[in-house]
Formats: C-alpha cells, sequence, structure tokens
C-alpha cells in the first residue's frame, strides 16, 4: 500500500489515549473485555474506494472489499466507526478492537453490557468469543490492570523490564526506557532515578556504561518490583495540583495529582 497511501486523503480523527479511557472508569467495580473479530476487516468500503486496494497475482488481478492492514488511514477510521456504533452507550469505551464495558455494581454492568450486545447485533459486528472476558474483578487493559483498587502495572510490563538485560548501545537505552516511561507515572521521581540513563543518550556523551547508571537501573526495576496501585481520580474529592520543574532533565517537566 505504499503507492496508495500516497494519493489517500486522509481524516484526522483523534483516537483515545489510555488516560482518557481510564478517566471514565473511576469507580468501577465490574469490568468485561470485549475483542471485535478480525477488527479492520468487519468495516466493509464503498465501491468507489475498493479499486485502490487492487493488487496482482498469477490468478489475476483482485481487490479488497473491506478495510485491510496497510492503509494509512484505517487507525482513525476503525475507531470513528467504532465510535459511532457505541455512541450513546453509557458505560462502554474502545481503543482499537479492546472494547471494554464496566459498571459500580454487577446490575448496571448487565444492563450495560446487554446493551453493548444488542447495539454490535444491530450493527452487524461479531465478536471473538475465545478472547472475551465477562464478570471480571479485575482486568488487563493497555497494559495497565484495572480493579476496584485503582490502577496498576501489567504484570508483563513488570517482566519486561526487571528481566531486561544492561543495555550495551545508545538504541537499547532508548528502548529500556520507553518501556519505563510507558509505566513511569508508578515509579517515584521517575526523572531523577532515570537522568544518569538519559544522560548516555546525549550526542556529546560517549557511551560509557558506569556505576551511576548500573545503579539507576537497579533502582528503576526494584520501583516496579514495590509498586503499589494508583486510586482512580474522585471528582468529588479535594484535589491538589502540584508542579515542579524537574532539577535533573532538560527541558523536561514532572507533575503529579493528589487526592486526598
Amino acid at each position: 500500500m505504499r503507492r496508495t497511501n500516497q494519493a489517500v486523503m486522509r481524516e484526522r480523527y483523534p483516537i483515545p489515549t489510555v488516560d482518557e479511557v481510564i478517566q471514565d472508569l473511576n469507580q468501577s467495580k465490574v469490568f468485561i473485555k470485549l475483542d471485535i473479530k478480525l477488527a479492520y476487516h468487519q468495516i466493509e468500503l464503498t465501491p468507489e474506494s475498493r479499486q485502490i486496494t487492487a493488487f496482482m497475482t498469477h490468478k489475476g488481478i483482485y481487490r479488497y472489499k473491506r478495510l485491510i492492514f496497510g492503509i494509512n488511514c484505517a487507525p482513525e477510521m476503525y475507531n470513528k466507526v467504532m465510535s459511532q456504533v457505541f455512541q450513546g452507550l453509557e458505560g462502554v469505551r474502545n481503543i482499537f478492537d479492546d472494547v471494554v464495558v464496566y459498571g459500580s455494581t454487577s446490575n448496571e454492568h448487565n444492563d450495560r453490557l446487554n446493551a453493548v450486545l444488542q447495539r454490535l447485533e444491530e450493527k452487524g459486528l461479531t465478536l471473538n468469543i475465545d478472547k472475551c472476558k465477562f464478570n471480571m474483578a479485575n482486568i488487563e487493559f493497555m497494559g495497565h490492570m484495572l480493579s476496584e483498587h485503582g490502577i496498576g502495572v501489567s504484570q508483563s510490563k513488570v517482566e519486561a523490564i526487571v528481566n531486561a538485560r544492561r543495555p550495551e548501545s545508545v538504541s537499547e537505552i532508548r528502548s529500556f526506557l520507553g518501556l519505563v516511561n510507558f509505566v513511569g507515572r508508578f515509579i517515584p521521581n521517575v526523572a531523577t532515578v532515570a537522568e544518569p540513563l538519559h544522560r548516555l543518550l546525549h550526542k556529546e556523551t560517549k557511551f560509557q556504561w558506569g556505576p551511576e547508571q548500573n545503579d539507576s537501573l537497579k533502582k528503576l526495576k526494584k520501583s516496579l518490583v514495590d509498586v503499589s496501585n494508583l486510586s482512580c481520580f474522585n471528582l468529588k474529592a479535594k484535589t491538589q495540583v502540584i508542579t515542579d520543574a524537574s532539577p535533573v532533565c532538560r527541558l523536561r517537566c514532572c507533575s503529579s495529582t493528589e487526592t486526598e
């Protein structure tokens, strides 16, 4: 689709972030995770759009009738359609093919699930039942563990960081810090602790692993092992916002929100 993507006029549609979805799940105690089967392939292309997906084989020229991977506008188009499908329904959010239905009680959870299933049937969308999980007290969603106790780190993310070997190049440090940044909200003073590693990313700095970097690596791993859940934001609680420029990272700042 490389040449095709040069001609596609993309319609920019904002894809919700993990933070936006998690915020809506505040105070929820019962969760359902639904998986849309074959995701993109359930979105039908208009007849006039199908010709741009044409490809040649030894048996002739074929074209797709449904949305495919590789089209540069596929992610936003899929999310736009799914947002339209669930429009007006309470207690349901999605990022790509992962759909979460949530409620503060079992009855609320069941009512919302029935409404979602009815809407999916009306729109002709099918689920992958093997990947769907119902009536759960906690659920893994986009690298996070959600429960009535708050937001935690997915065990797979923790293991990926804890089991990571010592970086031996700038690219490996970037890769490791990418994992750390994903769960950075759970690590106190993450910018300060990770500063020795960030230091090696500067072009003028020679790559040389030393005691400071080794200590930083150990502290980051230990912080995740000892991590505790973050409570969901409560709109009714007294809130204090504290912002502070980091003393160690250039052009970076750290912020925290505390509720009591």
